[in-house]
């Protein structure tokens, strides 16, 4: 709508629904984030968060941020203290991204794990695939 007033020469009702537009892009992107916290805190309630996270019903454009995120909050839990390393001897905080096997994706494809495979490759980040193939393991230092 923006474009076409601006296409006729209307500036000020172009203006006015841009800014609309962005108002209800910040919204969506508000509610959007409400919903993965609200999925992320349904599927975690069970889990320890310092030693593992469930992305089960994320929509794969959402895993970079929720493990950016995750990632993070080990990162700065450990170099505060608040968590100290489980690798006995070793340097660093293990963890476990749980993804599933991707069975009810559709046409059976993994589509969070293959995107956590990809986020973890991009970021350099060593794995270790779960045997059953519905899990990741990390070392975070």
């Amino acid at each position: 709508m923006a474009a076409k007033a601006f296409r006729r020469g209307d500036k000020k009702t172009a203006k006015r629904e841009a800014n609309e537009g962005k108002r209800y892009k910040q919204l969506y992107l508000y509610e959007k984030r409400s919903v993965v916290e609200r999925t992320l805190a349904s599927k975690n309630s069970y889990l320890n968060r310092n030693q593992s996270i469930d992305l089960h019903g994320l929509h794969e454009s959402e895993v970079e941020d929720v493990l950016d995120q995750y990632i993070y909050g080990i990162r700065e839990k450990i170099s505060t203290g608040e968590i100290a390393s489980n690798r006995g001897n070793h340097r660093g905080h293990c963890v476990t991204i749980i993804t599933g096997k991707g069975n009810n994706s559709r046409n059976f494809t993994p589509v969070v794990k293959n995107e956590v495979r990809r986020y973890l490759k991009e970021n350099r980040i060593g794995f270790k695939e779960g045997r059953d193939g519905g899990y990741f393991t990390i070392n975070i230092v």
